[in-house]
């Protein structure tokens, strides 16, 4: 009996500790404010605590719009980096924001064309 309460209450606590980003909804009216500014906002505004390194300082300078109503984080910061070339990834009410890692496209060779070779010969 004892391991069958132990278990359910360790299977319900990773349950209740994931919803909080998916339940938790922002609503921003924001224009011509710099990016850090704007996830301070969001920190006030709700239980979340953003990290960036230095690498990523001159974008968080950068200003930018966003109007969303009713909106979860992720839908918000998603707005956001695609429009800054950053990423962020949510552990808990962690936010860690990063420069976007640039994906490699690999472009498939073309086809090389055989080269003709003009021979020139002397006429006799």
């Amino acid at each position: 009996m004892k391991i069958t309460i132990l278990l359910f209450v360790l299977g319900i606590v990773p349950a209740f500790s994931s919803t909080y980003s998916q339940e938790t909804l922002l609503t921003l009216h924001i224009k011509a404010k710099k990016i850090g500014e704007v996830f301070r906002n969001i920190e006030m505004k709700s239980e979340y605590v953003f990290f960036f390194s230095d690498e990523i300082r001159p974008e968080m300078e950068r200003k930018i719009d966003i109007r969303v109503e009713a909106e979860t984080l992720d839908k918000i910061l998603d707005k956001i980096c695609t429009e800054t070339g950053l990423s962020y990834e949510i552990i808990d009410r962690q936010v860690t924001v990063t420069k976007a890692k640039k994906e490699k496209v690999q472009v498939p060779a073309l086809p090389q064309t055989q080269k003709k070779s003009i021979r020139q010969g002397y006429r006799s």
